[in-house]
């Protein structure tokens, strides 16, 4: 599907729409490790197409994107102290 142009774009949209969607998520509170490695994956798959497309600057950002995500999630899962609504030191 990534060998043809328009197939390349609509790639890249679906792509688009799922991290959209997993903003949403994200917006509402919704936090699991599986949401995170989709983002993960969703990225790393735009960056995959950018590079078929001799977009390099685009491969770099979206891997960049994509260990934003990785980083978010290991900050997510971090152990909290019981007290976080209220420890001013977090």
């Amino acid at each position: 599907m990534v060998h043809w142009p328009q197939g390349i774009d609509a790639a890249m949209q679906c792509y688009d729409n799922s991290l959209e969607t997993c903003a949403t998520m994200l917006a509402t509170g919704y936090r699991s490790e599986s949401l995170f490695q989709y983002m993960q994956r969703c990225y790393r798959q735009k960056a995959v197409i950018a590079e078929i497309q001799g977009r390099f600057p685009l491969v770099q950002t979206f891997s960049e994107h994509a260990r934003e995500v990785a980083d978010g999630a290991e900050r997510d899962n971090a152990p909290r102290s019981p007290n976080a609504e209220t420890d001013s030191s977090s």
